[in-house]
């Protein structure tokens, strides 16, 4: 027989799916808001103890506390804390089909180096939101990074964060808090620490996604301790070399040892993350000749005739090229998905409630209002033909010029127009 509750509070439990040494996170259905959530829920066993007990309790509502403080589409919302008899929880979003980049830390299922950057980049923007509420997350590592199924970054788990005093933003930490390999050199040397911490912590993420290894690893802690206080940074090369001497150079300057050498805010790292991506990826763009080609085909198209060639070049690094056959489904009607696309070549059906409303084109857009308005999706999307897309996601998009994002606003902008007229024009 299953000791896993039933009902928590207002919530009743779906399913179990997360398990820690101090709490087990469920999957449950708010019935009031009729959403589904998470529940993360203390361990009864861990009460047991009346010294553990007030310290868990402690540490639970510092962060429902500090999760209330945040509020930025990087970070995970949190709606609710409570206690239910002697069970302490915190109710959080529940993201479908999510996933941690501790996925693509592995040799063997790393992501594209784009990607990479554009997971970096809203990590980043994440901190800075954070920082700037003098809140250090102080627990940065690949399994507390969600990733929803269109690669937006949600931080999470902030059990361990801590407030700055906002007159200093600096703290001293009685004990070492965090994941040994992931913990910064000022951390294990006993120092008050700032941001930078976590941006130390960050930098290990990195290496990871790039490389599918850790910077500095050991089965005996003494001896990782010592290599992050001492050894040499191993170049990523050696690992993936492929990685631009750019890119290197940002994830050296996050895990500098000495902290004048590293980053000093979030900010400063993602501002150069932006701006490898820009500078970068024309070179990874025009050395392939497959890439050439989409340069050219895309110029054909009437959605970027206004495009001057150095933004398709952005506009071919930011998106991902997909080819689907004829009636394959491409959008379903109530997705989440903040991407949007443009048709290359063929021609889709759009459907609401299962019935073909119209037709679109090669240079048409879709996808485009669920982008603005970040809602569910109104209409389900089928190829008519056999069709290529460029689809580009909402994060990615915002790594690029201001210039060419303006050119996509402008864009969608007429083809709102466009489509209020036709269907005023409709009898």
């Amino acid at each position: 027989m299953s000791n896993e509750p039933v009902k928590i509070g207002k919530f009743r439990i779906i399913e179990k799916i997360g398990k820690g040494s101090m709490a087990t996170v469920y999957r449950a259905y708010d019935p009031y808001m009729q959403r589904y959530v998470s529940i993360k829920v203390t361990d009864p066993k861990s009460l047991s103890d009346d010294k553990i007990r007030r310290r868990l309790v402690e540490f639970f509502f510092a962060e429902a506390q500090i999760y209330g403080m945040l509020h930025h589409r990087n970070i995970l919302p949190v709606f609710d804390a409570g206690e239910d008899g002697n069970l302490y929880y915190l109710v959080m979003e529940y993201i479908e089909n999510s996933r941690t980049v501790q996925t693509h830390c592995q040799p063997d299922n790393l992501l594209p180096i784009p990607t990479v950057v554009a997971i970096l980049y809203q990590c980043c923007k994440g901190l800075q939101y954070a920082h700037s509420h003098n809140v250090l997350h102080l627990d940065i590592k690949p399994s507390n990074i969600m990733l929803t199924p269109d690669d937006r970054v949600k931080l999470a788990d902030f059990g361990l964060a801590k407030i700055m005093h906002p007159d200093t933003d600096t703290l001293y930490l009685e004990n070492l808090l965090g994941t040994p390999s992931h913990i910064s050199p000022e951390q294990l040397l006993r120092k008050p620490v700032n941001p930078q911490a976590d941006i130390y912590s960050l930098g290990v993420v990195m290496y990871s996604l790039l490389t599918g290894h850790r910077p500095f690893s050991s089965p005996d802690l003494k001896e990782l301790l010592r290599k992050i206080l001492h050894s040499e940074l191993p170049s990523l090369k050696q690992y993936r070399p492929d990685v631009p001497d750019l890119l290197e150079a940002i994830v050296s300057r996050a895990l500098a040892r000495d902290t004048k050498e590293r980053y000093a805010g979030a900010g400063d790292m993602a501002a150069d993350l932006n701006a490898f991506h820009k500078k970068c990826m024309h070179d990874v763009v025009t050395s392939d000749i497959g890439m050439r080609e989409k340069l050219d085909r895309l110029a054909k198209v009437p959605f970027f005739r206004d495009f001057f060639e150095t933004e398709l070049v952005e506009v071919v690094a930011a998106g991902e090229w997909l080819e689907y056959a004829a009636d394959q489904m491409i959008l379903n009607e109530g997705d989440l998905d903040e991407s949007f696309y443009v048709i290359i070549d063929g021609a889709v059906s759009v459907l609401v409630c299962g019935k073909v409303t119209t037709a679109l084109q090669t240079g048409d857009c879709f996808g485009e209002m669920a982008y603005v308005s970040k809602r569910p999706r109104a209409a389900s999307i089928q190829a008519k033909t056999s069709v290529t897309v460029l689809k580009i996601n909402k994060e990615i998009l915002e790594t690029i010029s201001v210039y060419c994002q303006l050119k996509f606003s402008k864009v969608f902008l007429n083809t709102l127009i466009a489509r209020l007229s036709s269907s005023n024009e409709e009898p």
